[in-house]
């Protein structure tokens, strides 16, 4: 390869990474939802009883870029590598794909940058949260403690909650709708919790507002004005949720861009929803 096709190649890679990479869009819904996890990291250790916050979502509806965007804001963490390993205020893993209670345990604490864990060990985890000034745990994908066992899921269950007794950290687990079978095998711990919902788009002011702002973080020049059309097309796509959107919208704007005729931006996304088979 000559010098020329490898700077070629190079530039064409950054143009591809500006239109699809990863990025967070605000959105009334997400606001509302980064307000009260805000709220929550703020005031909860000055309560007796820490503030929870559960938030549910479809799978793609942006609830991980949602709290990957409040460990950015409040945590000042560089997330370039994905969810961060430690974070002295903010411990943020996933619920472990095989969960118990000591796999459950070593995730929060390595997470909180207190080290991974052999072995439960309850006391070292609380003396290291207290000296580290750990704050707030946040578990995505908390549905997938719906494939443990029940020992197990009652096992994890009773851990987050003397986590809670005895530290007074808050809670913040976020998921798809299965979060709410799994709290019914402990209502008194769902009891601790406020459920928030990160819904799919429909037809309104709030999908033009994010389709605004989506496309303004694209590198290309879009019309101050988009036709009532574009949106339509975008809800009779693969789904309404965030995750397609996004992908379309990115999708549209790059063949525009190449077209060299931003303002075909509509007809493109209309093509590219088409000839996927989407519109009757």
């Amino acid at each position: 390869m000559t010098d020329l096709q490898h700077l070629e190649l190079k530039a064409s890679d950054e143009v591809l990474r500006e239109f699809f990479a990863d990025r967070f869009v605000e959105h009334p819904s997400a606001t509302a939802i980064m307000e009260e996890m805000r709220f929550i990291y703020e005031t909860g250790a000055l309560k007796r009883r820490p503030y929870n916050l559960m938030v549910v979502g479809d799978s793609g509806a942006g609830t991980t870029a949602l709290l990957e965007e409040f460990v950015r804001r409040y945590a000042k963490v560089d997330l370039a590598e994905g969810i961060v390993s430690q974070v002295r205020t903010i411990a943020i893993t996933e619920m472990p794909v095989n969960p118990s209670e000591g796999t459950l345990l070593s995730a929060i604490s390595e997470a909180g940058g207190l080290g991974p864990m052999d072995k439960p060990n309850l006391g070292r985890f609380v003396t290291g949260a207290d000296r580290s000034g750990l704050r707030l745990i946040i578990i995505d994908e908390f549905h997938n403690l719906d494939a443990a066992t029940r020992n197990h899921k009652l096992a994890c269950l009773n851990l987050l909650k003397w986590l809670g007794n005895q530290t007074g950290l808050s809670l913040i687990i976020a998921g798809t709708q299965n979060i709410s079978r799994i709290m019914s095998y402990d209502e008194q711990f769902e009891k601790r919790f406020r459920a928030l919902k990160l819904p799919n788009w429909r037809s309104d002011r709030h999908l033009e507002r994010f389709v605004y702002s989506y496309l303004a973080s694209l590198p290309i020049e879009t019309p101050k004005s988009l036709p009532r059309r574009l949106f339509v097309a975008l809800l009779k796509g693969p789904s309404p949720r965030t995750v397609d959107i996004a992908f379309t919208l990115s999708q549209a704007a790059y063949e525009a861009q190449r077209s060299g005729d931003p303002g075909r931006l509509t007809e493109i996304v209309e093509e590219i929803i088409g000839r996927s088979g989407y519109v009757s």
